[in-house]
């Protein structure tokens, strides 16, 4: 997708409306988002040297992101949502029950230690509003879980 599409679809945006569908399925958006916002402000939980496989991570995400957004379920669970506490949990996922054996597969730690990673960085980037909802510290699946916020 060029550039001046991508920014005039942007421009046009009502707010409090459903961006369009290309948004949610042009690789080329993807790629975009990527670039100029996740790389440039996302808070991320780990270093490169942390992960087994890098490109495993990528490989996961990019699938499952594909597969929802085509509308089928998630393979590996790099999709979430958070609930009222504030706790991640998977979109619609394939197979739960053998999900982690899928994700050990390509290099990806258990679901369960996943979703504990961004329900903590959840609550770290919305600390001020979850104080705000009476949450005081993150609702984790496996409290024996903790990672050092740097600032």
């Amino acid at each position: 997708m060029k550039a001046s599409t991508l920014a005039h679809l942007i421009e046009t945006h009502r707010p409090g409306h459903s961006l369009e569908q290309v948004f949610y399925t042009d690789l080329g958006v993807f790629v975009a988002e990527w670039e100029y916002i996740w790389k440039r402000y996302w808070l991320f939980t780990r270093t490169t040297a942390e992960i087994p496989k890098p490109r495993d991570y990528f490989f996961g995400l990019l699938t499952d992101r594909v597969e929802i957004n085509s509308g089928e379920k998630q393979i590996y669970g790099t999709l979430v949502r958070y609930n009222s506490l504030g706790q991640a949990y998977p979109k619609p996922l394939f197979d739960s029950v053998n999900v982690n054996k899928r994700r050990g597969e390509i290099g990806l730690e258990p679901l369960e230690q996943y979703l504990d990673m961004m329900t903590l960085t959840n609550f770290e980037m919305n600390k001020d509003l979850s104080k705000s909802r009476g949450i005081t510290e993150p609702q984790l699946y496996n409290d024996s879980i903790t990672i050092k916020f740097e600032r």
